[in-house]
């Protein structure tokens, strides 16, 4: 029996000393089906509050290292430091249980015993929608935010400054976030998602063009424009995920599309980005690919149903329409 059948049937207890459970995943899997985008808009909140920390940490040891010092050993300490940080993080995963629509759905029918060949057979065209949009919000974003840290780089010609820069350029478009996440319970999820990638369209090939022009107050407001398209995109698109498959394979279908386009967005965005400057000797090279990600992005929300009136304990989309067979527990 795996864990995941195991927390099935298995009811836990609280006492005065032990906390309860967290529930499971992304927060729009419990909440109301009207505000399912405002509570997963807190999924991007930890992240953007991640990389912040991530990049202040990096900037506060720049700052008090000396280059040679960075080179040798200094490199080293953010590695170090995120050692507990794992730890906890395993400790905190094991508290965590399943949705209660999974709960409530495996109490009704035995969850599926190979959940990854049912997402491939009847659910691909839902898998892929996510590998699309994955990669393109990851694309840009990282672009947006990651990049930006080599290209500020160069600007600034100050790697702490590049730094810091990071910080104030995630954490102040932070409220964008929400907002976006509960513009998209009103509006639905396909309208905020397209304008934010329409955003990057518009506005990457400027934003770069003005942060190369060697001005750091022009370099901090670019750097900010570029990133409220993308706190749209990632106060919609948690939601969106797990709107697009049913209860009885909602994690496995979520964790292999977002993963795969993970992977070809935010893995090899930089090396991508290097590689098309070096190749065209155009500094603007990047802001095309943020454009060209955004297209793709586009291209795939074209595709998509509405889903945000849609409850999740009934079957997804590709279900109701017949394209996808409803297998036992659909209804979860």
């Amino acid at each position: 029996m795996t864990a995941r059948q195991r927390s099935s049937t298995w009811t836990p207890r609280s006492s005065p000393s032990t906390p309860p459970p967290v529930p499971h995943g992304c927060p729009c899997r419990p909440a109301p089906t009207r505000r399912r985008g405002l509570f997963g808009s807190a999924t991007s909140i930890g992240i953007s509050l991640g990389l912040a920390a991530a990049a202040a940490t990096a900037g506060l040891l720049s700052a008090v290292t000396s280059a040679d010092q960075l080179s040798a050993w200094g490199w080293r300490v953010p590695f170090l430091l995120a050692a507990p940080l794992l730890i906890i993080a395993v400790l905190f995963r094991m508290r965590v249980e399943d949705s209660p629509l999974f709960v409530r759905m495996a109490e009704e029918a035995a969850p599926p015993k190979a959940p990854v060949t049912e997402v491939l057979r009847d659910h691909r065209a839902a898998v892929l929608r996510i590998v699309g949009i994955a990669y393109s919000t990851m694309t840009a974003g990282g672009l947006a935010s990651v990049y930006l840290l080599v290209h500020l780089s160069a600007v600034l010609s100050s790697l702490t400054g590049a730094l810091w820069m990071i910080v104030l350029i995630v954490l102040m478009p932070l409220a964008i976030i929400p907002w976006s996440g509960a513009l998209s319970d009103r509006f639905g999820r396909r309208r905020v998602l397209a304008a934010g990638m329409t955003g990057f369209v518009v506005l990457a090939v400027p934003c770069f063009w003005v942060m190369e022009q060697g001005s750091l107050p022009l370099a901090i407001v670019a750097a900010l424009a570029l990133n409220v398209p993308f706190s749209v995109q990632q106060g919609v698109v948690y939601a969106q995920y797990s709107e697009l498959f049913p209860t009885h394979v909602r994690y496995t279908g979520v964790s292999l599309g977002f993963n795969i386009g993970g992977v070809v967005g935010t893995g090899i965005v930089s090396i991508v980005a290097t590689w098309l400057v070096k190749v065209t000797d155009i500094t603007l090279a990047p802001a095309f690919y943020a454009v060209f990600a955004a297209l793709v992005g586009l291209a795939v929300v074209a595709t998509m149903r509405e889903t945000s009136r849609t409850p999740l304990r009934e079957p997804s989309p590709a279900v109701a329409d017949g394209s996808a067979p409803m297998t036992s527990g659909a209804q979860g």
